[in-house]
C-alpha cells in the first residue's frame, strides 16, 4: 500500500475519533460550566462542594462526594450522590454551557439526591432549631395534647429517638415549548418517618422568553401527597406518655378539638364527616392528599397580594384521608358557629367605614371642603349579576366574609373581580355557589 493510501486511511480512521474526542471535551466543559453556575447561584445560602462527577452516554451526570455547608455552619452536610438526568448528549453539547438559568433552560430535568444525612444532635440540628423559631407562626395553636410539648420540632424529634435523619429528595421539571406549559414535581422522603410529594402544573410560562425565570405564569393545579411511614405512630406514643394518657384517648381529644383550633393548625375547620376521617387517619395513618384547583387569572408572582381570606375564596380544595375524599361541605376556612374570624371582622369594619357619611364641615371653618358622596349598594339576584359587568360589586360569602371589587367577567359559575392596591392590580375569583347575597353599587 502506498504512503498516500496509508495516510488517507489514517485520516479516515483518526478524524472521526478526533471529532468524537472534541465533542466529548466540549460536553465536559459545558457540564463544568453549568455546575459552576449552580454553585455560584447557591453561594448566598450555602457552599456546595463536589468531589467528582461523571457524564453518561445518555446525557446523565452523576455527582459524588457532595457536601452542602449552609451559611452559619462550620460543618457540612454529606450527600451520598446526586444524579442529574438531562434531555441528552445533544443538550449537553449545544446548550448546557450557556446561561443555565435563562437561555439554556432544558425541556426536562430530573435531579435526585440520595442519603443527605442530618445529625439532629449536632450543629445542623441547632441551626434548624433557630430557623424553626424564626419561621414559627405566633398565631398557630401548637400541640394541644402532648404534655409540656407545645410545638413539634427538632427537640421533640430528638426526644422521640430520632437523632440522625437520612433524606432522599428528587426534583422533576418538564416543559412543553409548543404549548407554553411546564410541570414541576418535588419529592422528599425521610427514612422510617414519612414522604411528601408536591406536583404543580403551570401554563403561560413564556417558555421562549430569554429573560423569564424558570417558574413563572399561571399555576393551574397543585397536588400534595403525604405518606406516613411511622412518624405519626411514634408521635402518638410519645405524646401519650408525655400527657399521661393512652393512644385511643389522645386520638379522641385531637379529633374533638374546636373548629378554631383546627383553623389555626391546618387552615381548615372540618365538618363531622371529615372529623371522622381524621380520627381514622390518626388511628391508622397512611396517606393524606390535598388537591388545589387554581382559577385561570391567578398568577404565581402575585401570590403575596392575596390575604388568607382571598385565597380561601379563590382556590378550590379537595382533601382525601386514607383514600376517603372530603367534599367542600365537609370543611370550611372559617370556624363554624364560633363567631366571625378576625379577617371577617376587619372586612366588615372596612365596609362600614366606606358607607359611613362624613360630618359636614362648617362653612366658616373651611368653605372649600365638600362632603364625599356616600357609596350606596343595592341587593340584586345572583342570576342577574351578568348585567352588571364593569360595576363595583360586593359578595357576601358563606361564613359572613365580604369580598368587593370591580366585576370584570363571569365564567362557569365563577365571578372575577378586579382590585387595585397602590400601583398594583389583582384579580379575585369567587365561586358563586359560596355566595349568599350580592350587592351592586348604585
Amino acid at each position: 500500500m502506498s504512503f498516500g493510501k496509508k495516510l488517507l486511511l489514517g485520516l479516515v480512521v483518526l478524524l472521526p475519533v478526533a471529532a468524537l474526542a472534541g465533542f466529548w471535551l466540549v460536553i465536559q466543559s459545558n457540564v463544568a460550566s453549568a455546575l459552576k453556575q449552580v454553585t455560584e447561584a447557591l453561594a448566598p445560602y450555602a457552599t456546595v462542594r463536589i468531589g467528582d462527577y461523571s457524564t453518561g452516554l445518555d446525557g446523565s451526570v452523576q455527582l459524588t462526594k457532595v457536601e452542602i455547608q449552609p451559611r452559619g455552619m462550620t460543618t457540612a452536610l454529606p450527600v451520598k450522590a446526586v444524579d442529574i438526568e438531562t434531555p441528552g448528549l445533544m443538550y449537553l453539547l449545544t446548550r448546557a454551557g450557556g446561561d443555565f438559568w435563562r437561555t439554556a433552560r432544558p425541556e426536562s430535568l430530573r435531579i435526585v439526591a440520595t442519603d443527605l444525612t442530618l445529625d439532629l444532635g449536632g450543629e445542623a440540628g441547632g441551626l434548624f432549631d433557630q430557623l424553626a423559631e424564626l419561621t414559627a407562626r405566633p398565631e398557630a395553636a401548637g400541640i394541644r395534647h402532648c404534655g409540656s410539648h407545645n410545638r413539634i420540632g427538632l427537640n421533640a424529634w430528638r426526644d422521640m429517638g430520632y437523632n440522625r435523619l437520612h433524606v432522599d429528595a428528587a426534583l422533576d421539571y418538564t416543559m412543553d415549548r409548543s404549548k407554553d406549559t411546564a410541570g414541576l414535581a418535588v419529592n422528599a422522603r425521610i427514612k422510617d418517618l414519612a414522604s411528601l410529594t408536591a406536583q404543580g402544573a403551570l401554563s403561560q410560562v413564556q417558555a421562549h422568553s430569554k429573560s423569564s425565570p424558570w417558574l413563572r405564569g399561571h399555576l393551574s393545579e397543585v397536588r400534595i401527597v403525604y405518606k406516613d411511614e411511622g412518624y405519626l405512630d411514634g408521635l402518638k406514643r410519645f405524646c401519650a406518655t408525655a400527657s399521661g394518657t393512652n393512644a385511643a384517648e389522645l386520638i379522641e381529644a385531637e379529633a374533638g378539638e374546636t373548629g378554631s383550633i383546627f383553623l389555626q393548625q391546618w387552615g381548615i375547620a372540618p365538618g363531622p364527616a371529615l372529623r371522622a376521617a381524621y380520627r381514622d387517619f390518626l388511628a391508622r395513618p397512611d396517606t393524606l392528599e390535598i388537591h388545589l384547583a387554581v382559577p385561570p387569572d391567578f398568577k404565581v408572582e402575585n401570590t403575596g397580594m392575596y390575604n388568607a381570606t382571598d385565597l380561601a375564596d379563590s382556590l378550590t380544595f379537595a382533601v382525601s384521608l386514607n383514600g376517603k375524599r372530603a367534599d367542600e361541605l365537609q370543611y370550611g376556612f372559617r370556624p363554624p358557629r364560633e363567631g366571625p374570624s378576625q379577617a371577617t371582622l376587619a372586612a366588615r369594619a372596612a365596609v362600614e367605614a366606606l358607607n359611613k357619611p362624613r360630618v359636614p364641615a362648617r362653612k366658616t371653618e373651611s368653605p372649600e371642603i365638600v362632603d364625599a358622596p356616600k357609596i350606596v349598594f343595592r341587593d340584586i339576584p345572583k342570576d342577574q349579576l351578568h348585567r352588571h359587568i364593569g360595576k363595583q360589586v360586593r359578595f357576601h360569602v358563606t361564613g359572613s366574609s365580604v369580598r368587593e371589587g370591580l366585576l370584570t367577567s363571569i365564567e362557569g359559575g365563577i365571578a372575577h373581580v378586579q382590585r387595585t392596591r397602590g400601583e398594583s392590580e389583582m384579580t379575585l375569583s369567587i365561586a358563586l355557589r359560596h355566595v349568599d347575597r350580592v350587592e351592586v353599587q348604585k
